[in-house]
């Protein structure tokens, strides 16, 4: 078995080969193209889209109790994301050069996701083509870095990393569902 400091020297390499795991992608590949990336174009054009909503009439009713699950996942998702910015900020030997950007920007979508998610719920009648494609790459691109930090052995990055990824999964079956459903 190898040690964690040759575990964090190789996934702290930006080539999607990982020596550790066999053919795979290091978890910085993974931080810069599955994280930052993509958080970097919902954060260039959530704003845009919610300068545009808050211009908007209203064009639903306020749907109380599905709109308070969407919020209470939005939210939990913001705390998870906040709790791995901690979790990378006070473990040095885990994180690779990639880990406090890529979480510092998912940590700024996540306050994007619950503004767009208010504004979408309350003046549009479907669901928002952005967060929920926002949403879906998310997932996907976030169940490779889960498996990676279980792999790794980031245990407590892993377990939050996990928890935040089934949050997502609630969030877009909500946002799934439109704005004229009733739960």
């Amino acid at each position: 078995m190898t040690n964690d400091s040759t575990i964090s020297w190789t996934e702290d390499a930006l080539g999607p080969v990982s020596h550790v795991c066999g053919f795979d992608f290091t978890l910085t590949f993974e931080q810069v193209v599955l994280s930052i990336i993509p958080s970097t174009v919902l954060l260039l054009a959530g704003p845009p889209r919610l300068l545009y909503l808050t211009r908007c009439r209203s064009k639903t009713s306020s749907q109380q109790k599905k709109y308070l699950y969407k919020l209470i996942t939005s939210f939990t998702n913001l705390v998870l994301q906040l709790s791995l910015l901690v979790l990378w900020s006070v473990s040095p030997s885990l994180r690779t050069s990639a880990s406090i950007p890529a979480i510092s920007l998912s940590l700024t979508n996540a306050v994007i996701i619950i503004g767009l998610s208010y504004f979408e719920d309350r003046k549009s009648t479907r669901p928002s083509s952005l967060l929920t494609i926002s949403l879906l790459l998310s997932i996907l691109f976030d169940a490779t870095q889960v498996r990676t930090l279980w792999l790794t052995h980031r245990i407590p990055m892993a377990a939050v990393q996990s928890d935040q990824f089934i949050s997502q999964l609630l969030d877009t079956f909500l946002e799934g569902l439109g704005n004229n459903i009733n739960i």
